[in-house]
């Protein structure tokens, strides 16, 4: 292949793929020879919550019922108020359209999952705190490839991405009105969704993500505020620069629109684990797109999925202190 068709389909040269294929070979070896199974076997984090605290989390998910309840209530009166002014409700205009490739988000994401599970493997004797220490390293590391691909394709980030400031306040609020309006139909499907899944006599923790049975079982203070700025700060800034302005962005050249939001939100839920979180985090992936489309302002995904980590933090840390008796 010439330098310029290499140019051309991707930004990453022979090494950075030659790199990529080791080590996805590595992982598949590793697979196949079962060593996955030496990790301890506590790593299954199982949670069976006391009486206490599932009266708690009842007492917190009344108080989050009534402010989804407000959040609904304004966002609806946001958008007909602006209905009826004849303003554009969510029409600010598309994102630019992307300059790199389908190879260059392959890149990254093989650079993703590899990164990922091979300090996953390495770091894991070390405990949580340094695994959320080393995942928040490959994130950035992520992040800087993106950048980089970005800037070697001929576009300004800031451009490319709609990470301009200038002109937000209508577009910020109007995204966050239609995901509030969004809001009751996500947390309809996904109470369906589990309650679909859970069998007879399960554990209910079976069915909640590991970083969330971390937070509630945890006794550590410290493991509880690094959990929460890796999921205020790092995965919010991370996974959309990545999904929602990187993958999209790519899918868009090769596809509608709307095919390009499915498959977003798929590979979205999808990374999200265990099977309760897949449908929940699809819908949810695919309704960041379709904002992002909409107002072609990549800071609106990422401020309403800041929000929506906030919030789920903020329900976990109010049911550990009801079921602290409120100390």
């Amino acid at each position: 292949m010439s330098e310029q068709e290499q140019v051309q389909w991707t930004v990453f040269g022979p090494c950075t793929w030659i790199a990529l294929a080791v080590g996805a070979g590595f992982l598949m070896l590793v697979g196949a020879l079962g060593l996955t199974e030496l990790a301890p076997a506590e790593s299954s984090g199982t949670y069976t919550p006391t009486a206490g605290e599932e009266g708690a989390a009842v007492s917190a998910a009344f108080v989050y019922a009534y402010i989804t309840c407000a959040v609904v209530a304004v966002s609806c009166i946001w958008l007909v108020s602006n209905k009826i002014a004849g303003r554009d409700m969510l029409e600010f205009g598309p994102p630019p359209a992307a300059s790199w490739t389908g190879l260059d988000a392959l890149a990254v994401a093989l650079a993703q999952v590899e990164l990922v599970a091979l300090i996953g493997l390495a770091l894991w004797p070390g405990g949580p705190a340094v695994l959320i220490a080393a995942y928040s390293l490959v994130q950035l590391a992520i992040v800087c490839m993106m950048l980089r691909a970005v800037r070697l394709r001929g576009q300004s980030v800031r451009h490319a991405f709609g990470l301009d400031f200038r002109g937000l306040a209508r577009p910020l609020v109007s995204g966050l009105a239609a995901f509030g309006v969004f809001l009751p139909v996500f947390l309809i499907i996904s109470h369906y969704w589990i309650q679909l899944l859970q069998l007879p006599g399960q554990d209910p923790g079976e069915h909640l993500q590991g970083p969330v049975k971390q937070m509630l079982q945890s006794p550590s203070p410290e493991l509880l505020v690094q959990l929460g700025l890796v999921a205020i700060i790092v995965a919010p800034l991370a996974e959309e620069l990545f999904f929602r302005g990187f993958l999209y962005g790519a899918l868009k050249r090769l596809m509608q629109p709307w095919v390009a939001m499915m498959a977003v939100g798929m590979l979205f839920g999808l990374m999200h684990s265990p099977l309760a979180a897949t449908v929940p985090m699809f819908l949810f992936g695919m309704m960041l797109c379709y904002i992002y489309e909409k107002t072609g302002r990549l800071i609106i995904p990422i401020t309403i999925h800041v929000l929506f980590n906030l919030a789920t933090i903020g329900q976990i840390v109010l049911t550990r202190y009801l079921a602290g008796g409120g100390t």
